[in-house]
């Protein structure tokens, strides 16, 4: 689980679900006026979520191995730049 907190009060407010093992990093980003979060875990996968509605907007496969990290994304928040297992 991604847990989303507010600094203010120190409690969560969003639980971003569906990983299916540990989630190994997470990375924030903002594109086109619109705040988007990807992780990525140990099930060789990484999500991209809208966490204003802690929906996943798109599950990336491909890596054989736990995905230890997703670095950046382009301006325009359409591309991944890089990831690695």
């Amino acid at each position: 689980t991604v847990r989303i907190w507010d600094p203010t009060t120190s409690h969560p407010i969003a639980n971003l679900t569906g990983h299916t093992s540990g989630i190994r990093t997470v990375c924030a980003f903002t594109a086109n006026d619109r705040t988007l979060l990807a992780s990525a875990g140990y099930d060789r996968t990484i999500r991209i979520w809208d966490p204003t509605t802690s929906h996943p907007i798109a599950n990336l496969t491909g890596h054989t191995g736990g995905v230890n990290a997703v670095c950046a994304f382009t301006a325009n928040g359409r591309t991944l730049l890089a990831s690695a297992s």
